[in-house]
């Protein structure tokens, strides 16, 4: 009896071993004020964004989707920022890494809306690699209607 409980034991450690899991988050992306404020008379939507690393090596930051959304679900707004020369950013002088632990605020950052419907949410994806390979990120935050 008692060797078949250890090899029932012993199989069920070995089973989870090999489950495929998610691997953890090692970006974390954080948009403020939350929710962002509504668009400016001109059309733009500002927010700040905080980068923290948080899995054993580098990460270096690539480039980002920001998607506006109206309430129906269309999207009323894109951009495409780069913040790494390695990723093809032309304008940039060096490439964006953050250590381990540490993190990265950029600040003052815009996203125009075009129309359409008054956006109701924001989501941002981020791209980057590390040590485990090329990875993503998205947070998904909402835009105030009033003023």
């Amino acid at each position: 009896m008692r060797s078949r409980t250890a090899t029932a034991l012993l199989a069920a450690v070995l089973l989870s071993g090999c489950s495929e899991s998610p691997s953890p988050l090692r970006l974390t992306a954080t948009l403020s004020p939350n929710p962002l404020r509504p668009p400016d008379a001109e059309g733009w939507v500002f927010w700040d964004l905080e980068l923290r690393a948080s899995g054993s090596g580098t990460v270096l930051v690539e480039q980002a989707t920001v998607l506006l959304f109206n309430a129906a679900g269309v999207r009323v707004g894109e951009n495409r920022p780069f913040y790494s020369r390695s990723a093809g950013c032309t304008v940039c002088t060096t490439d964006v890494t953050i250590e381990p632990g540490r993190s990265q605020r950029f600040s003052g950052n815009r996203s125009f809306y075009v129309g359409g419907g008054a956006p109701v949410r924001l989501v941002y994806t981020v791209f980057y690699t590390d040590d485990l390979g090329k990875s993503s990120t998205t947070v998904e935050v909402p835009v105030s209607t009033g003023s």
